[in-house]
């Protein structure tokens, strides 16, 4: 039987656009995936937290966040196998 994947405690490099202009940041990102197109295409939930965070809960134009690296990336642990059912 193959093991839960493990979810890790990452620093992520990214930018996003407000208001015509771009923005660089550096935020802290959990996640099963590993790479920055897996969390922008596969983790909606951590996109979410991320867009609630650079662009609060009030802003209502188009949310742009792309993550272009992974600058330090922490084993935590395994996801448990009741998140999986």
């Amino acid at each position: 039987m193959d093991e839960p994947p493990m979810i890790y405690y990452m620093i992520v490099q990214l930018s996003y656009k407000k208001n015509r202009s771009t923005f660089n940041a550096k935020e802290w990102v959990v996640s099963i995936h590993d790479t920055p197109g897996g969390i922008m295409n596969n983790d909606k939930k951590m996109m979410r937290m991320l867009e609630e965070r650079l662009y609060g809960k009030k802003y209502k134009s188009k949310k742009q966040i792309m993550i272009k690296k992974i600058l330090e990336k922490t084993p935590l642990t395994r996801q448990s196998k009741q998140a999986l059912k």
